[in-house]
């Protein structure tokens, strides 16, 4: 899209008194109180079903809570038969460019195949029954101008955005009337999803196919990784030490992972067959990551950075890289603290995929500073002093 937005706050102004009846859910993990917008109805099909409201989302966020928010609005579709327009996606999370970067923003509005393969979504829509257009916008309206089209989807981050709740909005959806007669649900829904969710929520995310750019990057790494390989998501950047006693160094994570007897167990398995185990590192920060690795002997660091970075990879396209090959992994270990991509790639695993072999690195909960690191379902899952 990448069209200059200066329409103003006064054209994303909502109609904040229709709101959907409410439902509240007290989040076990975090215990907070969630207050969602969802009447469940009976599933028909969609030729029957469609009543004429419209899901047209723009999702922010790291590449996980834009998947979330993707979740939400295909549960809003399925649960109250609207029709789901593709969402739109930001290139960079835009809470964050925004207020870091002084509205010089990288975060740019992107259609749905900018990260996945919108074919193979909407064939997820059709086999369930989905109210859908597999387009980036209602049909109905076609005839609009660009310029009217702002009304609705911006197409870069902005101050205003945030300020007028357009993106950042943390719960709930309102119904926004446009001048056609028809609605729209515009926004965010919460980024949340609660406990008993998580086996629908990671059959639905197992769902999601990259892009044939990001797909090619991937299946190039899964064949140079080979059949067996460790995958580790490195929560080591340096803004995540700002958030307290969640931040475990990497030299920690490293050192409590190969001292696991699993770890070692691989290790020993692959080096009788005449190879070196192959550990392939997620994160933000690939130079502290590799510095604690490279210290570990017999084993081959591997990441994608170089294949990202000729491509030109934006943010969120390089977490997609990095997320799917740490479900393929034979081994994958995270962090059971505030990190959606590490929930995300577990749940995949765990209930898509069938595959158990999840760890986690975490602080331990008794007030000792200590650290614990096991099967991720073993471990507790750890809320940050400051977060």
């Amino acid at each position: 899209m990448h069209k200059l937005w200066n329409q103003g706050r006064t054209i994303f102004e909502r109609d904040r008194t229709s709101i959907l009846e409410k439902e509240s859910v007290t989040l076990p993990e975090m215990k907070n109180t969630l207050t969602t917008t969802r009447t469940p109805k009976k599933r028909r099909r969609m030729t029957e079903s469609c009543n004429g409201r419209y899901i047209l989302e723009l999702v922010d966020g790291g590449l996980t809570n834009e998947i979330q928010r993707i979740y939400n609005a295909y549960k809003r579709a399925r649960d109250n038969n609207y029709t789901l327009i593709l969402p739109h996606v930001f290139s960079t999370a835009c809470v964050f460019d925004v207020r870091h970067l002084n509205n010089q923003t990288t975060a740019y509005v992107e259609s749905f195949d900018f990260l996945f393969d919108k074919k193979a979504f909407c064939n997820v829509l059709a086999e369930e029954g989905i109210c859908h257009e597999c387009t980036d916008f209602p049909s109905a309206l076609n005839h609009l101008t660009d310029e009217e089209r702002l009304k609705f989807m911006p197409d870069k981050c902005t101050n205003d955005i945030l300020l007028t709740d357009f993106v950042y909005q943390a719960e709930g959806s309102t119904l926004h009337p446009d001048a056609e007669g028809m609605n729209f649900f515009l926004g965010q829904d919460s980024f949340t999803v609660i406990e008993s969710e998580y086996e629908d929520y990671a059959k639905f995310a197992a769902k999601l196919v990259p892009n044939e750019q990001i797909k090619q990057v991937v299946d190039a790494f899964k064949e140079k990784l080979g059949g067996e390989y460790v995958a580790v998501h490195m929560r080591v950047e340096e803004d995540w030490e700002s958030h307290g006693d969640c931040y475990i160094d990497a030299d920690t994570i490293v050192s409590m992972m190969t001292k696991h007897h699993d770890f070692i167990k691989m290790q020993k398995s692959v080096s009788q067959t005449g190879g070196t185990l192959k550990v392939f590192i997620a994160s933000g920060d690939q130079k502290r990551s590799r510095a604690a690795w490279e210290k570990v002997p017999g084993v081959e660091i591997v990441d994608a950075e170089k294949e990202k970075d000729s491509l030109g990879l934006a943010w969120n396209q390089r977490a997609l890289v990095d997320q799917s090959i740490c479900m393929e992994a034979t081994q994958f270990t995270g962090a059971k603290s505030h990190s959606s991509f590490t929930d995300l790639v577990t749940f995949v695993r765990k209930y898509a995929l069938d595959k158990h072999g999840s760890y986690a690195y975490v602080r331990n909960p008794d007030g000792s500073n200590g650290t614990m690191y096991d099967k991720y379902d073993r471990l507790p899952y750890y809320v940050c002093d400051r977060y």
